[in-house]
């Protein structure tokens, strides 16, 4: 508590409470927390990004491209289709 009380007086703690942050941002926060993603802006995300030493950003989605061939492995692969008709 002593922390609140060094931080805030009762009147601003009273306007805290009070603050109504409207439908959008109520919805960005439910987006986040549903997400697991942070809930600020571009600046604060890298932020916590170095902080933490983790990505917190959303990653493409699906499965990763398969990788080229190696050349061992299109010499295997042209000597085992080698016999076949």
């Amino acid at each position: 508590m002593q922390l609140w009380r060094s931080r805030f007086t009762s009147r601003e703690w009273v306007e805290l409470l009070e603050f109504d942050p409207g439908e959008r941002e109520v919805l960005k926060l439910v987006k986040c927390t549903y997400t697991g993603r942070p809930c600020g802006s571009g600046e604060f995300e890298r932020t916590m990004e170095a902080r933490l030493g983790r990505g917190l950003s959303p990653k493409p989605g699906g499965r990763h491209p398969k990788s080229a061939p190696d050349d061992a492995h299109l010499q295997l692969q042209m000597f085992t289709s080698a016999g076949e008709p």
